[in-house]
């Protein structure tokens, strides 16, 4: 005999997340959690982001600001195709690959613990592209590659 699956309290019931299950609700009351993490999942669920403060130093903001900039005035970095660019500002593809501060940032313990909370798997980071100003991308080619991906994130680290 096939045994019925749950969906209302079955996590992983579904091909998709929880936080985007139809169930969403009735899986939120069925695990306990902590007033930050219901919080979290619920404003995930339903806004589509959520904020981190990932209490870096200025001193690494500002160091992460010049290794940036310095790599766009020596014009020397991978960007994206001609066909793709939204505004005059370049997007630096895998700067963790020249970048010890964005290679951290990819690493970031709240990021990558919040991503596993929220898809309950292992998040893996496989690419950076830093925006060095207002992109202007057009929302509807985010939210396609996104939710075309049920296995990862886009991850904005806002640096002000």
């Amino acid at each position: 005999m096939v045994k019925m699956i749950d969906y209302k309290t079955d996590f992983n019931g579904t091909d998709i997340p929880w936080v985007e299950s139809p169930f969403f609700y009735d899986l939120l009351e069925t695990k306990p959690l902590s007033e930050e993490e219901y919080n979290l999942a619920k404003h995930y669920h339903e806004e589509g982001y959520v904020i981190l403060d990932l209490n870096l130093s200025e001193k690494f903001i500002k160091e992460t600001i010049l290794e940036v900039d310095n790599k766009v005035r020596s014009n020397s970095f991978k960007s994206q195709e001609s066909g793709y660019h939204y505004s005059k500002h370049p997007r630096l593809f895998e700067a963790w690959k020249w970048s010890n501060h964005v290679l951290e940032l990819t690493k970031n313990k709240k990021v990558l613990d919040t991503l596993k909370f929220l898809y309950k798997r292992n998040p893996l980071p496989f690419q950076t592209i830093n925006i060095v100003g207002a992109a202007q991308q057009p929302f509807i080619v985010t939210q396609f590659i996104f939710h075309l991906s049920h296995k990862g994130g886009w991850v904005y680290l806002g640096l002000h």
